[in-house]
């Protein structure tokens, strides 16, 4: 009597092979997002807009510098202005924007 084999073996083909694949995909995925704990909302002011090159320099209250770029989500990097306020969340990691929002 040989053993029946298991669901989801290599024997076997079976839907729920398809559903696994997508929760290993989706913590994946999960698991390059930051947490909460991880981030950080700053507040700045832009400092310089170098359009040639499609960054904006926000400078906050402690002097920390963040870069605005063309892909930043948020912000329409056309009008961002010298002067502009700018509300941002950060990655505490290596300080990456991954939000921003125009203040004034």
């Amino acid at each position: 009597m040989s053993a029946a084999p298991r669901v989801g073996s290599p024997q076997e083909p079976s839907s729920n092979s398809s559903v696994n694949a997508m929760r290993v995909k989706t913590a994946a995925l999960q698991a390059d997002l930051p947490s909460e704990a991880g981030l950080l909302t700053v507040e700045g002011e832009v400092s310089e807009v170098l359009d040639g090159f499609g960054l904006a320099h926000v400078r906050t209250s402690d002097s920390s510098l963040y870069v605005l770029n063309r892909q930043t989500p948020g912000v329409l990097f056309a009008n961002l202005q010298v002067g502009q306020r700018v509300r941002m969340n950060v990655t505490l990691k290596f300080n990456r924007v991954l939000y921003a929002q125009l203040l004034s």
